[in-house]
C-alpha cells in the first residue's frame, strides 16, 4: 500500500521539483535582473539567491538593503549551509506582470528564526514583513501550516526586492517555493496524505506489534513498540506535523523533541537489534558494539535538554549516520549464524541506512535537496518498520519451531530418562541377588581361594553398580532433574571418610595420602556433603589411579567466607594441553587409544564438573607430562553451628589432622593394610555377641516384607536371619494389605512395582489402616522423583536397590525401639510366619502348615510331598528342547529342584485353561504368563505373550493359544516319560 502511494505521489513531487527549472532556462524580464514569476504555479527561488553572510547577527533590513555584499552562489533549489552560528541574509529580485497574490513556503519546518521582507527597490518602502521559527509560538504564524508560509501581495508590473533572514542552531536549509495559491492548496493536500498514510502504517505497525507484546511477553516486541513509537517522535517533530497538532503552545519541547526523538530510536533500535538477533548469545563482539551504540544514543538524549543545539543537533546527524553500518554488520552476522529472520533484518537496515546516510548526506551539504533527499528519511523509515514487522513474524515462526524441537527433546529426553529408570530396576534386580549372595556366601566358612573368588564377584559388582550410577547421575543432571541440597554437614568428618576410602588403593600402590587440613579451618558448613564426597571421591580416586609412585595430597582451604577450596594434587603421569581440553567431555578420557592402561568409563569428571558448577563452584585442572596434576574444586559452603548438625549426624572427633599421612613403606605392609582395609570395606560380619544383641533388641518384633521378586525375598530374610524379627512375607500390595488388616506390624519393608497391586497404591491402603508403622521403600528406582513419589504416599525412608545388608541392619534400628520399650506381647504365629531369628528347629507338622499357607497365597495347589518328591528325582530337564533351561536355571540360582516344583505348578494352574476372547481379565492373565514364561525358559511363548498384550488382536489370541498347547503338551509329556524311567 505504501509503495502504491508512493508511485503516485513520487512522480508528481518530483514533476513539481522538476519545475522550478535551471535558472537559465526561466525568463527573466524586467527591470533589472528580476526573476519573472507569471509562467508557473510553482517557482523555487534558490537558484536566484544572493547571499550575505552576519556572523554577528547585528544587521538590520536598512543596513542590509543599503550593503553591496550579497554574492551569488550556485547552491541549488534548497542551499544547505550545514551547521553554522551565522546568520545568513538572502535577496531575491521579484517581477509579476500581472501582480496579484502569492505564498512563499519554506517547507523547513525545523529553522530557528525566519524573517521576510519584501521591498520596493525603487522607493525602499517596506510592502510586507512577518517574522516566524519554530521558537514561537505555533499561533504566530502568519497562516496555520506545519511549515512556514507567508501570504504576499505582488504590485503589478512592478519589481519587488525580497530579502530573507534566516537562523538555525541545526543544520541550515533554507530553498523556498513562490506558490499560486490554489497550487499550493493542491499540493499541500498530496503531501499530507503522504504523511497520513506514513504515520498510520507507524500507528497499525505500533498497535498491532504492542498487542503481540501483552499477548506473548516477547521483550523483542516491547523494543520494537519503543522504537517505532521514538522513530514516530522524531519523524513528527521534524516534519511540524506534531508541533501544529499536539504542542503548539509549547515551542522550546517542539525544538528539543527533534533531538530527542531520533536519538531514542537510535537507542531502542540498537537494544532491538541485541534481543532480536540474540546478538550475547551468538555474536558477543557485535553485541558489545550494539550496546555501545545504546550507550551513545541514550547518553544523547539524556544531555539534549541541556546541551547547545548545535552540537546535539550534529551529534545526532553524525551518529545517525554511522550507527545504520553496524546494524547492517549485525544482520549480517546474524545470518551467518542461523538465524532466518535475520534476513528481513538485514534487509530493513539496508533501505534505512541508504535513507538515512541521503539525510544526513543532505544535512551536511553533500549533496543538494531534492524530493528523495526530502522524504529519504520517511520513506526508508516506513520499509524499515514493515521489514521488521516481517523479521518478527518469521522470528515468532522461528520460536514455534524451536518450541517443537525443544518439546521433542523434551520428550526424548523425558524417554531417556525412563528408559534408564526403567533399566535401572532391571539391571539392579539382579545386581541385588548378586550382590546379596556374595555377602551371605562370604558369612559362611569359605576357602582362601573361594573367599578370593567371591571377594572379586562382589567387587565387580559393585564396579558395574557404580557405571549405572554414574549414567544415571549424568542423565538427571542433563534433564535437570538432580537437586542440590543445601544441609549442615560436618567438614573434618566428611574428608576422613574420603581418606579412609582412598586409603586401600593408595596403599596397594605404595603411595603416601596425605590430607592438608588446617586446625583452624570451621568444621562445619552447609551444602550437600553427599554431592561434595562423590566429587573427591573421583578425584583421589583418579589420583591414585595415574599415579605410579609418589604421593596424593588433599588440601582443604577457605578462601573467602562462605567458600571452600579443594586441591587434589598428585605426582602421576600428568596430561598435555590437548589432553587436558576434552578432559571434562562425558564418555571422553586423557588416554584413547585402544591400548590405553587405564579403564574407566570417561564419565567422573563430565559428572562432577557439573555438580560442582550446580553447588555453585568451578573446578579447574593444572598440568604438565610426567609433572602430575592438580585438580582445584571451589564451591559455595556458608559456615554453621554445630547445633545446627541434626541428631543423625555424628558429632565425634574426626581423625583428619593437619598433615595426616596415610601410606605403605613396603609391600608386605600395603598387603596387609589392604587386607585389613578390604575387610572393613565389605559387609562386616557380625560377631556372636553382635548377633544375640540383634536378637535381643529386635525380639518379638514383627515385620513384614512385602517382595513380589523370590530371590529378592530370599536375599532380605538372609540379611535378617540374625535379628530375632518374626517376619512375613507378601508377594504383591493387595496381600499386604489383607496381613495389615488381620494384624499389626512394627515394621513394613514395601516394594515399589508388584503385580496386582503396586506399593504406593499398598502403602495408601496401609495409611487408611495404620497411620503409624514405618514402611520403608525397597526399589531399584533410583531418580529422585521416584524417592519423593515414595515420600508422598507416606513412606518413611528409602533402600535402594542393590541392599547393602548393614544399610538394611542401620535402618531397622533407627525405625525400631527395642522391644522392651514397645511392650510387644504377641508371639510368632509359625503356621503364616517365617521365624527368622530364633535358630531353633521347626517340626515337620510346622514347615509343612508354612508350605501350604504359602501355597493358599501363590495359587500353587501341589502339595509338600511334590517339593519333597522332586527333592528325591528330578527330572531330566536337558531333553526339553522347547524350553530354555539354562537361563530359566540361571534366573533360579541353579535350584533345579526349584525349577521342578515350578513346571509342575504351571501345568496345575493352567494346564486347561484357553484364551476365548480379550477382555481386561484376559490381558491380565496375558501379561502374568508373559512373566512366568519368561521363568520358566519358554521364549516363544513370552514372545506372543508380549505382542498380544502390546497389541491384542485374534491371529495373536491364536497364535498365544496354539504356544501354551505346544508348552503344555511338552512339558507334561516330558515330566510323564521321566517319571516312568
Amino acid at each position: 500500500m505504501l509503495l502504491l502511494a508512493l508511485a503516485w505521489l513520487a512522480p508528481v513531487a518530483l514533476a513539481d521539483d522538476g519545475a522550478s527549472g535551471d535558472p537559465a532556462s526561466d525568463p527573466v524580464s524586467g527591470p533589472g535582473s528580476s526573476l519573472a514569476v507569471d509562467a508557473r504555479d510553482r517557482l523555487a527561488l534558490g537558484p536566484w539567491y544572493r547571499y550575505l553572510e552576519d556572523p554577528d547577527g547585528v544587521l538590520d533590513l536598512s543596513a542590509v538593503m543599503r550593503s553591496d555584499a550579497f554574492l551569488p552562489q550556485d547552491l541549488g533549489v534548497d542551499p544547505n549551509l550545514g551547521y553554522t552560528r551565522s546568520v545568513w541574509w538572502v535577496r531575491v529580485p521579484l517581477y509579476s506582470a500581472r501582480g496579484g497574490p502569492r505564498l512563499l513556503e519554506l517547507p523547513f519546518p525545523t529553522l530557528d528564526a525566519v524573517g521576510l521582507y519584501l521591498v520596493d527597490p525603487a522607493s525602499g518602502e517596506l510592502l510586507y514583513s512577518a517574522v516566524a521559527g519554530d521558537l514561537r509560538p505555533f499561533a504566530e504564524r502568519p497562516l496555520a501550516h506545519r511549515n512556514f508560509v507567508f501570504p504576499l501581495q505582488l504590485p503589478a508590473d512592478r519589481p519587488v526586492d525580497l530579502y530573507l533572514r534566516v537562523q538555525n542552531q541545526g543544520s541550515l536549509t533554507f530553498g523556498t517555493l513562490l506558490w499560486q495559491p490554489e497550487a499550493f492548496r493542491a499540493a499541500t493536500t498530496r503531501a499530507d496524505l503522504l504523511l497520513g498514510l506514513y504515520f498510520g502504517i507507524l500507528l497499525a505497525l505500533l498497535a498491532y506489534n504492542a498487542l503481540l507484546y501483552l499477548s506473548l511477553r516477547d521483550r523483542a516486541y516491547l523494543w520494537y513498540v519503543l522504537f517505532v513509537t521514538s522513530m514516530a517522535l522524531g519523524q513528527g517533530a521534524w516534519t511540524g506535523l506534531f508541533f501544529a497538532y499536539l504542542w503548539p503552545q509549547w515551542p522550546a519541547w517542539a525544538d528539543l523533541a527533534t533531538v530527542m526523538g531520533f536519538n531514542l530510536t537510535g537507542l531502542f533500535g540498537a537494544v532491538f537489534s541485541r534481543c532480536f538477533l540474540d546478538t550475547r548469545r551468538h555474536a558477543p563482539v557485535m553485541d558489545r558494539a550494539l550496546l555501545m551504540w545504546a550507550i551513545i544514543f541514550g547518553a544523547l538524549a539524556i544531555a539534549a535538554p541541556w546541551s547547545s543545539p548545535q552540537f546535539i543537533a550534529m551529534a545526532t546527524s553524525v551518529a545517525g549516520l554511522l550507527f545504520p553500518p553496524f546494524a547492517v554488520a549485525a544482520g549480517v552476522q546474524g545470518l551467518r549464524n542461523g538465524v532466518t529472520s535475520a534476513r528481513f533484518f538485514l534487509l530493513a537496515w539496508t533501505i534505512l541506512l541508504v535513507g538515512t546516510a541521503l539525510l544526513g548526506a543532505r544535512n551536511l551539504g553533500l549533496v543538494p535537496t531534492s524530493f528523495l533527499t526530502r522524504y529519504a528519511m520517511q520513506m526508508g523509515s516506513a520499509l524499515e518498520m514493515l521489514l521488521l514487522s516481517f523479521a518478527l513474524a518469521e522470528r515468532i515462526n522461528d520460536l514455534r519451531r524451536q518450541a517443537a524441537q525443544a518439546a521433542d527433546a523434551r520428550a526424548a529426553s523425558e524417554t531417556k530418562s525412563q528408559f534408564l529408570a526403567h533399566m535401572s530396576h532391571e539391571i539392579r534386580t539382579p545386581m541385588t541377588g548378586i550382590l546379596g549372595m556374595s555377602q551371605l556366601v562370604l558369612r559362611t566358612p569359605l576357602q582362601a581361594q573361594q573367599r578370593d573368588y567371591v571377594q572379586k564377584i562382589e567387587s565387580s559388582a559393585r564396579s558395574l553398580l557404580g557405571i549405572l550410577n554414574d549414567i544415571l547421575d549424568l542423565s538427571r543432571i542433563e534433564a535437570g532433574k538432580l537437586r542440590i541440597e543445601n544441609i549442615p554437614f560436618d567438614l573434618r568428618q566428611l574428608v576422613d571418610k574420603v581418606a579412609q576410602l582412598m586409603a586401600v588403593a593408595a596403599q596397594e600402590k605404595s603411595l603416601a595420602l596425605v590430607v592438608d587440613f588446617p586446625p583452624d579451618l570451621g568444621r562445619f558448613h552447609r551444602g550437600d556433603s553427599l554431592r561434595l564426597t562423590q566429587v573427591l571421591t573421583n578425584l583421589l580416586s583418579n589420583a591414585v589411579k595415574f599415579t605410579p609412585a609418589g604421593e596424593v595430597r588433599l588440601r582443604v582451604r577457605q578462601p573467602v567466607p562462605g567458600r571452600l577450596r579443594f586441591d587434589v594434587q598428585d605426582t602421576g603421569i600428568g596430561m598435555t594441553a590437548e589432553q587436558r581440553g576434552r578432559l571434562f567431555q562425558a564418555f571422553s578420557q586423557a588416554d584413547t587409544s585402544i591400548t590405553r592402561q587405564f579403564g574407566g568409563s570417561g564419565l567422573g569428571l563430565a559428572i562432577s564438573q557439573q555438580l560442582v558448577e550446580l553447588m555453585g563452584g568451578h573446578i579447574e585442572v593444572a598440568s604438565e607430562p610426567g609433572q602430575g596434576s592438580c585438580f582445584s574444586v571451589e564451591i559455595r559452603a556458608e559456615p554453621c553451628r554445630a547445633e545446627d548438625i541434626g541428631e543423625g549426624e555424628a558429632l565425634t572427633q574426626s581423625p583428619v589432622q593437619t598433615q595426616t599421612r596415610i601410606q605403605a613403606p613396603n609391600a608386605a605392609d600395603a598387603r596387609s593394610s589392604n587386607d585389613s582395609a578390604t575387610a572393613s570395606a565389605m559387609a562386616r560380619l557380625p560377631t556372636p555377641g553382635e548377633s544375640a544383641s540383634r536378637r535381643t533388641r529386635f525380639a518379638e518384633r514383627r515385620l513384614l516384607l512385602v517382595e513380589d521378586n523370590a530371590i529378592n525375598r530370599e536375599i532380605v530374610l538372609g540379611f535378617l536371619k540374625e535379628t530375632g524379627l518374626h517376619i512375613e512375607t507378601a508377594e504383591n500390595g493387595l496381600q499386604a494389605v489383607e496381613r495389615c488388616r488381620s494384624r499389626p506390624f512394627d515394621l513394613i519393608l514395601m516394594d515399589v512395582q508388584m503385580p496386582i497391586m503396586d506399593g504406593y497404591e499398598a502403602t495408601r491402603q496401609i495409611r487408611a489402616l495404620d497411620a503409624q508403622v514405618p514402611i520403608i521403600a525397597l526399589t531399584a528406582n533410583a531418580f529422585q522423583e521416584d524417592i519423593a513419589r515414595c515420600q508422598a504416599v507416606g513412606m518413611n525412608a528409602h533402600l535402594s536397590k542393590p541392599i547393602n545388608s548393614e544399610d538394611l541392619l542401620s535402618m531397622l534400628q533407627k525405625h525400631l525401639a527395642p522391644a522392651a520399650q514397645t511392650g510387644t506381647e504377641t508371639a510368632p504365629e509359625t503356621d503364616t510366619e517365617t521365624n527368622a531369628g530364633t535358630g531353633a528347629e521347626t517340626s515337620p507338622e510346622t514347615r509343612a502348615e508354612t508350605r501350604a499357607d504359602i501355597r493358599s497365597e501363590t495359587g500353587a495347589e501341589t502339595g509338600a510331598e511334590d517339593t519333597a518328591g522332586a527333592d528325591e528325582r528330578l527330572p531330566d530337564l536337558t531333553r526339553l528342547p522347547i524350553l530354555d533351561t539354562d537361563a530359566a536355571l540361571e534366573l533360579m540360582g541353579g535350584n533345579a529342584a526349584l525349577y521342578a516344583v515350578v513346571l509342575r505348578s504351571f501345568l496345575a494352574e493352567y494346564g486347561d485353561i484357553r484364551l476365548e476372547r480379550l477382555d481386561p481379565d484376559s490381558r491380565r492373565m496375558v501379561h502374568t504368563l508373559k512373566g512366568l514364561s519368561g521363568n520358566l525358559g519358554a521364549r516363544r511363548l513370552q514372545a506372543v505373550a508380549k505382542l498380544l498384550y502390546q497389541h491384542p488382536d485374534e491371529p495373536l489370541r491364536e497364535a498365544f493359544n496354539q504356544e501354551l498347547d505346544t508348552l503344555r503338551d511338552a512339558v507334561r509329556g516330558h515330566l510323564q516319560a521321566n517319571a516312568t524311567d
